[in-house]
C-alpha cells in the first residue's frame, strides 16, 4: 500500500491534469454562450460546408519578455457562421535563459509548441467584414536547448495545457483573401519541471491571414463544371 508521502506526491503530480479537465467544460460552455440567441448557429450545420484555413501570428509575452507565436488552423466552415478544426502553434525565437551546472554558466534557448482543437463563431458578417469569437484548447511541449545546439536540457521543461479565448475582426480585401486583427488571453497549466518559474500566461494580439476556400471552389465550379 502507498504511504502518506507517496499519496501526497501523486496528488501533487495529478493536480495540474485535474485543472486541465476543468477547462474542458469551460471551453464548450463559453462557445455555447456565444451562440445563445443566434438562430444561425443551429442552422449553419445544415448549410454548405467548406474548408477553412488561416495563418496567424500572435504577439505575446513569456515571463514579461516579448515572444511571437505562429499558428496554422485547418478545419471546416459551416455556412460561414460556425468553424471547427485543429491548429498547430509554435514558438521559435531568441529567448535565452541562463543555467548553472557544476559552477558553470551557460545559455539555453526556450522552445515550445502545441496542438489544439478550436472553434469559432461568426457573430457579424457582410461582404467585406467578419467578426468572430474564437476559442481553442490544447496540449504542448516546452523545453530548453543548450544554446547553438539541439541538445535538450534535462530537468527543465515538459508538457503543458492551455486555453485561449479571443475575439477577431477580419477584412476581406480580395475575393479569396482577407486579413485581420484579434485580442485574447492565454491560460496555461504547466505539468513539467519549471525551475526558472517561466510564466506563459499572457495577453495575445493576433495578426490573421485568411483564405476563402468557398469562393475559390465556387469560381472553379463556374469555370470548369
Amino acid at each position: 500500500m502507498a504511504t502518506n508521502s507517496q499519496k501526497i506526491y501523486y496528488k501533487k503530480r495529478l493536480l495540474p491534469y485535474r485543472r486541465f479537465f476543468y477547462l474542458i467544460p469551460i471551453f464548450f460552455v463559453a462557445f455555447k454562450s456565444y451562440s445563445q440567441g443566434v438562430d444561425e448557429f443551429a442552422n449553419s450545420f445544415k448549410k454548405k460546408r467548406s474548408f477553412y484555413f488561416t495563418w496567424d501570428s500572435k504577439a505575446t509575452f513569456i515571463t514579461n519578455q516579448y515572444a511571437q507565436v505562429k499558428s496554422i488552423k485547418l478545419g471546416f466552415d459551416f455556412g460561414g457562421k460556425t468553424k471547427f478544426g485543429i491548429s498547430y502553434n509554435w514558438y521559435k525565437g531568441d529567448i535565452v535563459r541562463q543555467f548553472y551546472d557544476k559552477e558553470q554558466q551557460f545559455g539555453a534557448n526556450l522552445k515550445f509548441r502545441y496542438a489544439s482543437i478550436f472553434t469559432e463563431y461568426v457573430y457579424f458578417l457582410n461582404d467585406h467584414w467578419e467578426a468572430t469569437i474564437p476559442a481553442q484548447i490544447g496540449m504542448g511541449i516546452m523545453q530548453y536547448n543548450k544554446e547553438f545546439t539541439k541538445q535538450k536540457m534535462e530537468g527543465a521543461g515538459g508538457f503543458f495545457m492551455l486555453y485561449e479565448p479571443s475575439s477577431t475582426i477580419v477584412y476581406r480585401f480580395l475575393r479569396y483573401f482577407g486579413a485581420g486583427l484579434g485580442v485574447g488571453y492565454r491560460l496555461v497549466i504547466l505539468t513539467g519541471d519549471n525551475p526558472l518559474k517561466e510564466n506563459f500566461q499572457s495577453p495575445i494580439l493576433t495578426l490573421r491571414t485568411k483564405i476563402y476556400f468557398d469562393k475559390v471552389m465556387e469560381d472553379i465550379k463556374k469555370k470548369f463544371l
